[in-house]
């Protein structure tokens, strides 16, 4: 008889800050679990919601730990992956709180993590197809696009659930559900805690990619999100100030220099649509982001850099060429800038 597999020690790490309203519906999905070997560890970013009272009612075998303060989504996933991989974790699913997961999701995770290794792939993250809670025929995101100018968004948003039966290799994950193996972390690391919040997928994918990793999604396992897309300053201060660190420090010498025509022509871009969009402010507080954290910026991409293993030129055809926002519907962006952004990547990619 062949002996049953030991299901991995699978640790799920829940950030919260005053998400109270979403927990009944996040924790009632995780109490029907049907993995033999989970565990659930949340850390509260200081919520004042009630969501530190609802998580004291809930079983003993969630684990919480209490922040004195909000240190950003990137810390807190970061001490949940410490602490679970220092007990014994083999693997840590990342998990936003506005989600429902279903009953066999992490089982068929673990399955296709499996089977990848046995296929002799280098496996890094996987995530599940996460559909529109609301629309539940709809895609939120089967893998995230990353534009070559440092852009992300969830590709195919909005659009029919495919009918795949076969993993989907992608370029970049979704923070939304993030399955990490403990090989992973040790050889990648978590988020960039300087992030805070916000493309911080983007970020840990890509850094990936450039020691040989492959990343894919699990056309078997599902789970629910109630995604909203946010326009907040506070969000565009984030994504702005994140997508130029993650092209400062990602991408090789020569590719940044070659680069630099389209980078400072989108800046110009983009600071007139603050303007129009009311966050040129936040603009330009990121900017100064950058100038204050030039120090953390340029050891990171050392570290990067040094412990990189394939050339940009590896995987540049899985990067998006054109900006493909669901929830952006622009007629300049569409006629005018991404002829313009497909024409550079052309460009680009005989350079290189």
């Amino acid at each position: 008889m062949t002996e049953p597999v030991t299901a991995l020690n699978t640790w799920i790490i829940v950030v919260t800050y005053n998400h109270q309203k979403y927990l009944t519906t996040l924790f009632g999905s995780l109490a029907r679990l049907t993995h033999r070997n989970h565990h659930i560890l949340v850390i509260d970013n200081q919520s004042t919601d009630g969501t530190r009272e609802f998580l004291q009612t809930q079983s003993l075998l969630v684990k919480v730990i209490y922040q004195p303060e909000n240190t950003g989504f990137c810390a807190a996933n970061n001490l949940g992956m410490a602490r679970a991989f220092a007990a014994g974790a083999d693997v840590c699913v990342l998990l936003n709180t506005d989600t429902e997961v279903t009953p066999d999701f992490l089982d068929r995770l673990e399955a296709s993590y499996r089977h990848q290794l046995q296929k002799g792939v280098n496996v890094g993250l996987l995530q599940p197809v996460i559909l529109h809670q609301q629309r539940r025929d709809l895609l939120n995101t089967a893998g995230n696009a990353i534009h070559y100018l440092g852009f992300g968004w969830c590709k195919d948003n909005g659009c029919p659930r495919p009918a795949e039966t076969q993993d989907r290799e992608i370029i970049s994950v979704s923070g939304a559900c993030l399955y990490i193996p403990k090989a992973y972390y040790q050889q990648i690391g978590g988020f960039n805690p300087v992030f805070f919040a916000y493309s911080e997928d983007q970020d840990l994918s890509w850094r990936g990619l450039l020691q040989g990793y492959r990343h894919f999604c699990c056309s078997s396992a599902v789970i629910y999100h109630d995604y909203h897309f946010s326009k907040s300053t506070a969000k565009w201060y984030h994504v702005e100030k994140n997508r130029l660190m993650a092209v400062l420090q990602n991408y090789d010498r020569k590719t940044l220099l070659i680069l630099i025509p389209a980078l400072l022509g989108i800046e110009l871009l983009i600071l007139m649509y603050s303007v129009m969009g009311g966050f040129f402010t936040e603009k330009l507080k990121g900017y100064g982001f950058l100038i204050r954290h030039r120090s953390h910026i340029r050891t990171v991409r050392r570290q990067v850099q040094r412990q990189r293993t394939v050339p940009d030129t590896a995987f540049w055809t899985q990067f998006s060429s054109e900006l493909v926002f669901s929830e952006i519907r622009n007629p300049v962006i569409t006629w005018v800038v991404n002829p313009v952004l497909k024409a550079y990547f052309a460009l680009v990619r005989r350079l290189l």
